[in-house]
């Protein structure tokens, strides 16, 4: 398992196009995307999902029926509110086949609108443009400051401000981690949420030209590495972890590839998620 630490949360996860995602950010108590749902996904009660493509959905009810079978809460899973409707019809049939209903808390999102999912941290939704209607998120956390015209005021004028209704407070939202799920380069670049948050973790599915060229990966909702390195001036992330690999990439050789491409000041601030290779693939 790949496990990257930053300041307050660590991500792990796996992420191969076309086969799984599931990233989890056990600190958030968060998964985005649930793939294949390996085991360690079952431990976090959240999950968000980014778009209907078997390789970040089809875990779900894998999930879903686990944690109950553990005796576990039910889930709050985060949908776009077009999977609604098929997922909800999805999981009566698994309680069909199971002989048990299934449980879970399944909230349909819209883009743009912040959903709390702890006292203090939001999800934000954000359309983004991939072969079929998808979203990426976005992590705020949020904390109560005190007004700048009432900073450096004596405790006693304080509590007489508050005793008079005076709004002292305002909430102070702050992006911590953005997930581009799958994507064109455009739908992140629309988003400056995106650009800004302090740990992005963007889909870089292609990587050169021996397999397909940026305009390959355009036809197939995704973004070429060329791409990020042509806008990545734009990028303000602290950190930008790339995942969603083509398997046409052997995991060894992808750190030269990118390396070769990138900028240095650029190249500093990425990581990269790898497959493991099996014995059989040695």
């Amino acid at each position: 398992m790949t496990a990257f630490q930053f300041d307050t949360f660590a991500i792990e996860g796996q992420s191969i196009a076309g086969v799984e995602t599931n990233i989890r950010v056990p600190q958030l108590n968060l998964n985005l995307d649930i793939g294949r749902c390996p085991a360690a996904a079952l431990r976090l009660d959240h999950l968000a999902v980014s778009h209907g493509h078997p390789d970040h959905l089809a875990g779900l009810p894998y999930y879903v029926v686990t944690r109950q079978f553990y005796g576990m809460k039910p889930p709050t899973i985060f949908l776009p509110h077009f999977l609604i409707d098929p997922i909800q019809r999805l999981l009566a049939l698994w309680s069909e086949i199971q002989g048990f209903e299934l449980q879970a808390d399944l909230v349909g999102v819209e883009a743009g609108q912040r959903y709390p999912f702890r006292r203090d941290l939001l999800l934000e939704p954000l359309a983004v443009q991939h072969s079929i209607d998808a979203f990426g998120y976005v992590v705020y956390t949020r904390r109560q400051k005190l007004r700048p015209e009432f900073q450096g005021l004596p405790q006693s004028d304080i509590v007489a401000l508050k005793r008079s209704g005076a709004e002292l407070v305002y909430e102070q939202l702050t992006p911590i981690l953005g997930f581009t799920g799958d994507t064109q380069i455009e739908g992140v670049l629309a988003h400056s949420a995106f650009l800004e948050c302090e740990v992005l973790v963007i889909e870089a599915t292609f990587l050169d030209e021996r397999r397909d060229g940026p305009e390959r990966a355009r036809a197939g909702g995704h973004i070429h590495l060329d791409e990020l390195v042509e806008h990545s001036a734009r990028f303000a992330n602290k950190a930008l972890v790339l995942i969603h690999f083509s398997q046409a990439y052997a995991p060894e050789e992808i750190p030269g590839i990118v390396a070769a491409k990138c900028p240095s000041a650029f190249a500093e601030r990425l990581r990269l998620l790898l497959r493991k290779r099996t014995r059989r693939q040695r």
